[in-house]
């Protein structure tokens, strides 16, 4: 792998390549410098023609929530999923699952509210009335599908891992896993399955994902097993458009995982086999006990097609590995993004395989690209975006140490690769670009039809209560 580095960074950086890492050091104050710094600072700065001086706010009026999913439909609106809590638990009580109920939002291509979504903007949702959202997903018809999990609002009366979660009415909480469709228009779609409900069992750690077939059925993946007692796996079932359950899929019955994996991803490949990601994220004693990341695949059918990856499913990558999505590229080859984490910290991990599930050597070395920024900080990944030319857009960003009395910061990381896993010289210094510390989350990254990339951020306003900012940068547009 080879690197050049132009220009002066303001920063000290490091940068050594080794086993397909790019270790990358920074310390000091600033960003890049010279032209190629200029141009990452051009493509990450703010289109002040979007919304209120480049940034849409939207307040969710509570103080405890979260900003979830996001997507951009076909026509440059954006739908943000997320979840507000409406009531608080008693402060006697050791926990429980508060009342929170599930919100959409549709925003114009301008930044604006789209008053014809649901009530002024906004759709509200509640299964059970404990809910909170981890996918959303359009159909072809423009109905939007959400996987939500939910319980009823409960109580915790004894700090206890077996403690039952204890209703108002004195029944113990049932959680379920539940796809909910909304139309076009953000009200619930009678035509699916009850009221625009369907449930089915729980998913062990929240993880849900969705995706949909050409001709509108979905796949839903639960993870079931306890990953403190170290028992993973998932499942995946396909529903009818009108949410029954798909007799022709494994016979209407669910598929499991073989390489007991926790599900977190599925993409449907052109022919209409599908692919699901998973891993075991969870810190043992020797990090390196993790498997790493587990591709298995599903025939159209519900069958199991034993050929794929060689007929080993893992990718062994020596440390606790975090999946964030697969990716179906356009030339049908699927691309697994995460973080990959040991004793001495964190780093953004991408692997590309072909589309029979074997390492792409062409892609980074021998198929995998490990980025280490900085490992004694905190480092996430919020998301990524693969752009029409095939470059790898990430933004993570470092998580310096809360200070007593201070808001928590988080500091953007940008990182652009070429389609080959190489470090775009022209973004920043060697394929990174530091931007400026804020107390807003970066959440998701997207990519509007005009090639300009729209960031949602959880935020703090000044009153407490949380807010939505969503902001849009030049990116790629001309």
């Amino acid at each position: 792998m080879k690197l050049h580095s132009r220009g002066v960074f303001s920063r000290v950086l490091v940068v050594a390549v080794l086993a397909g890492v790019y270790f990358l050091g920074l310390s000091g104050c600033g960003g890049g410098g010279g032209d190629h710094e200029d141009l990452a600072a051009i493509q990450t700065a703010v289109d002040t023609s979007y919304a209120t001086q480049g940034q849409a706010t939207l307040a969710l009026d509570a103080q405890e929530g979260g900003v979830g999913p996001a997507l951009m439909q076909t026509d440059g609106k954006v739908l943000i999923a997320g979840w507000r809590q409406t009531a608080p638990l008693p402060s006697s009580e050791f926990g429980g699952h508060a009342p929170r109920q599930v919100y959409v939002m549709r925003l114009n291509r301008d930044g604006s509210r789209d008053t014809s979504f649901g009530a002024g903007g906004e759709a509200r949702v509640t299964v059970k009335g404990s809910d909170t959202v981890a996918d959303v997903k359009l159909q072809p018809d423009g109905k939007i599908l959400l996987a939500v999990n939910s319980t009823e609002p409960c109580l915790i009366a004894f700090l206890s891992f077996y403690s039952p979660c204890v209703t108002s009415s004195g029944d113990t909480a049932t959680p379920v896993s539940a796809m909910v469709r909304l139309t076009s228009q953000g009200t619930l779609d009678s035509a699916f399955g009850v009221g625009g409900v369907v449930q089915a069992p729980a998913s062990s750690g929240n993880h849900l994902a969705l995706a949909v077939q050409a001709d509108g059925r979905a796949l839903y993946l639960r993870s079931t097993g306890v990953a403190r007692s170290r028992i993973f796996g998932w499942t995946l079932a396909r529903y009818n458009t009108d949410g029954t359950i798909d007799s022709t899929f494994n016979q209407g019955n669910d598929v499991t995982s073989t390489c007991q994996a926790i599900g977190v991803s599925v993409v449907i490949q052109p022919d209409g086999r599908m692919v699901v990601g998973g891993e075991q994220d969870i810190w043992y004693a020797e990090p390196a006990a993790n498997p790493g990341l587990c591709l298995e695949r599903i025939n159209s059918d519900g069958s199991r097609d034993a050929s794929f990856g060689a007929a080993n499913p893992w990718t062994a990558l020596n440390a606790n590995v975090s999946l964030r999505s697969l990716a179906l590229l356009p030339d049908a080859k699927l691309l697994a993004v995460g973080r990959r984490c040991d004793q001495t910290g964190c780093e953004v991990l991408a692997a590309r395989y072909d589309p029979d599930g074997r390492l792409d050597p062409s892609f980074g070395v021998a198929g995998i690209v490990r980025l280490a920024i900085d490992k004694t900080l905190s480092l996430t990944l919020a998301d990524y975006l693969v752009t029409p030319g095939g470059d790898l857009v990430m933004l993570a960003a470092q998580t310096p140490g809360a200070i007593a009395g201070q808001a928590q910061t988080y500091q953007p990381v940008w990182i652009r690769l070429d389609a080959y896993g190489q470090a775009v010289n022209d973004f920043g210094v060697n394929g990174l670009f530091v931007g400026t510390a804020h107390t807003r989350r970066p959440k998701q990254l997207l990519q509007d039809p005009q090639g300009r990339w729209l960031v949602t951020h959880e935020a703090t306003l000044p009153n407490g209560k949380l807010a939505i900012e969503v902001t849009r940068l030049r990116g790629d547009s001309q």
